[in-house]
């Protein structure tokens, strides 16, 4: 658990996580019985321990297992991981919310903008990305064999640098125009 422990403490915004009072892990089971499910010790560990958890800006997931061609992305931004606390990005809400849109072997447990959902399967723990839309006759893909390989996962992405000089915008003369005369109302 101890690689597990410092992959999070590296990707998660901590200046944006929730006040916590450790659960422990007889909480933890009483949600998940509620909810006629299991979850396996690492995701337990993270429930414990974190949760409700945004990803900090430039953290990407990139999965281990090859992707379907269809899916074009090699790396996927994935905005929070739910956690078992009140506020925004509950389990429990998430489990309510998005039950009837989910396969009935998965249950999401962190979201990537856009609708789509990072998913758990309910027997065997693997995880896929759900897409809130079909690809090619599919919404879901697997990306990881467990809750631990996918934060270990997670990477820095440099982020891109642009040459704003560089840059050049060219208007019809008529957009140009209409710009200047409304520019010279607001200088007046």
């Amino acid at each position: 658990m101890n690689k597990l422990k410092l992959k999070l403490e590296e990707i998660i915004d901590f200046e944006l996580s929730p006040s916590r009072n450790l659960l422990t892990k007889n909480d933890i089971q009483d949600v998940a019985k509620r909810y006629k499910l299991t979850f396996p010790e690492n995701y337990i560990f993270y429930l414990q321990f974190f949760g409700n958890d945004y990803v900090k800006d430039n953290y990407v997931f990139t999965p281990i297992i090859e992707l379907p061609k269809h899916i074009r992305d090699s790396h996927f931004d994935i905005s929070a991981i739910f956690g078992l606390y009140d506020g925004v990005n509950n389990l429990e809400i998430e489990l309510k919310t998005k039950r009837e849109f989910l396969p009935v072997n998965l249950f999401p447990i962190a979201d990537f903008g856009g609708g789509d959902l990072v998913c758990m399967d309910k027997e065997n723990y693997k995880i896929y990305l759900w897409f809130h839309e079909e690809h090619e006759g599919e919404d879901v893909c697997l990306v990881a064999e467990n809750f631990e390989d996918f934060i270990i996962n997670f990477n820095f992405e440099k982020p891109k640098q642009f040459d704003l000089d560089s840059i050049q915008l060219h208007f019809s003369p008529e957009l140009d125009m209409a710009l200047k005369k409304a520019a010279e109302k607001y200088e007046r």
